[in-house]
């Protein structure tokens, strides 16, 4: 986790420079942008903000309860990101595994849970919290949708809360207007959209 931790922290920060950064991951991405903004912090250059979307530590028996539902919800959208053949399972394997021993170190920064305001099923009677919860959030919000809907069909009210958010922050710790774009070559991440 060290290593992937140093290399995103490391892209970061060559292709921001001295700009403010806010960080944002969904899902188990948000555990990705959480231990970066630490890794940032540790170099002096801490991000203004963290945003989670739908973040869950590993051990979360609430959402484990619907592993099969985020696994088929993977399959069903795989068109719009890398296919999960075989090298990708793998590597979300090892991966999944990276983030079982891991624990989140406190940030300063600022951070924000988005989190889904409906289930992905049923939940199961005493199988523990459903909802996003993590340690250190600074501010939590509900908005509509599942753990994929918020990002697909109600995507404009979970940018609005986020936006939201982010000019309201202390203007120390606010980023300046408008965003600083991260070109795709430089970001390590799954690749765009239809590329």
């Amino acid at each position: 986790m060290d290593a992937l931790l140093d290399l995103q922290a490391a892209a970061l920060l060559t292709a921001s420079g001295n700009r403010p950064l806010v960080l944002l991951g969904s899902s188990s991405g948000g555990t990705l942008a959480h231990g970066v903004a630490a890794r940032l912090e540790e170099r002096g250059a801490g991000p203004a903000a963290v945003v989670l979307i739908d973040t869950f530590l590993s051990d979360n028996a609430g959402i484990t309860q619907f592993n099969d539902v985020l696994i088929g919800g993977m399959f069903t959208r795989e068109e719009r990101a890398a296919p999960l053949d075989d090298t990708r399972l793998t590597a979300m394997g090892r991966y999944f595994r990276l983030l079982d021993t891991w624990t989140p170190p406190a940030v300063r920064a600022p951070i924000l849970l988005v989190r889904a305001r409906e289930p992905l099923g049923e939940p199961v009677p005493g199988a523990g919290e459903w909802r996003a919860v993590w340690p250190g959030a600074h501010t939590v919000t509900e908005v509509p949708g599942d753990h994929f809907s918020l990002m697909e069909e109600h995507v404009d009210t979970t940018a609005r809360a986020i936006s939201d958010w982010l000019v309201r922050l202390p203007a120390a710790t606010a980023p300046s207007p408008g965003p600083t774009p991260v070109p795709a070559s430089q970001h390590p991440r799954q690749p765009r959209r239809g590329a």
